[in-house]
């Protein structure tokens, strides 16, 4: 039993080091998930139109704003 649920158990999940992107991908779809749906009867809070709309509205600025920023920073000449 030690062996599934002892205290090394995530220690062999995170040292192959492809755990922490599977565990990351895990998390945020969870995340996503629980965000999406209405808590008290699991109904979808969004369309899944609305669902990308607001996603876009919150991720495309900050993209824009990291490409703006390291495009010209790499292109300026030393």
């Amino acid at each position: 039993m030690d062996k599934y649920f002892g205290p090394g158990m995530l220690t062999t999940f995170f040292t192959s080091g492809g755990g922490e992107v599977d565990f990351f991908f895990m998390m945020s779809g969870f995340i996503m998930v629980v965000t999406a749906t209405n808590s008290a009867t699991g109904a979808p809070r969004y369309t899944p139109l609305e669902f990308l709309f607001r996603r876009a509205v919150r991720l495309l600025p900050m993209l824009y704003l990291a490409v703006a920023f390291f495009n010209d920073n790499f292109r300026r000449p030393a």
